[in-house]
């Protein structure tokens, strides 16, 4: 659903970061490209899709955003003149505070550093409160990166009448050697 090519957005970048850590290639991370194989030097890629199927209507989907206040500066203004302007009108922006200037609403969670479970579902029940006339909710995080174009594409060839759970789990557990990129279906 989303990609991101670090060899578009970072293609001079060097082999370590600003805090001095080496980063390192994890081909398990990468996504196969049309002939299968891992995209040269990706964070994650996606072929291109075609699924036979129409996109879905973007008023169908309610894009909702994970934040907390100390994010609001560094990462909204990034994703609101990225895809943020592409979800306009199918988009909201939950938080730990009301902000006005980041047009955040305060979702009644605290910000915690592990475990965002509470937030999850507090967000969740906002939906089915307030936007169940949509058929489809995505949540996710202030700095993820997607495409809608692409997302609205994936849904289409998806049944918004049958209870379906999509996500990626990326990184979970990396430093043991797990690695898993899939999708996940809600019976």
């Amino acid at each position: 659903m989303s990609s991101l090519d670090a060899v578009s957005f970072f293609p001079e970048a060097p082999p370590r970061s600003n805090d001095g850590v080496l980063l390192t290639h994890v081909p398990e991370l990468c996504m196969a490209d049309e002939e299968g194989g891992a995209k040269r030097g990706c964070a994650t890629s996606c072929p291109q899709r075609t699924s036979g199927h129409a996109p879905v209507d973007l008023t169908a989907v309610w894009f909702a955003v994970k934040t907390c206040e100390k994010y609001h500066h560094a990462r909204l203004p990034v994703l609101a003149q990225t895809w943020g302007q592409d979800a306009a009108g199918s988009i909201g922006y939950y938080s730990d505070v009301e902000d006005p200037a980041y047009f955040t609403s305060n979702i009644g969670v605290p910000n915690t550093e592990q475990g965002h479970c509470r937030k999850t579902m507090a967000i969740i029940h906002k939906f089915y409160r307030d936007y169940l006339h949509r058929q489809w909710l995505v949540i996710v995080d202030d700095d993820t990166l997607l495409s809608v174009r692409q997302l609205v594409s994936v849904l289409g060839g998806y049944s918004a009448s049958i209870p379906t759970l999509m996500g990626e789990v990326y990184g979970y557990k990396a430093h043991l050697g797990w690695y898993s990129t899939e999708l996940l279906p809600l019976v």
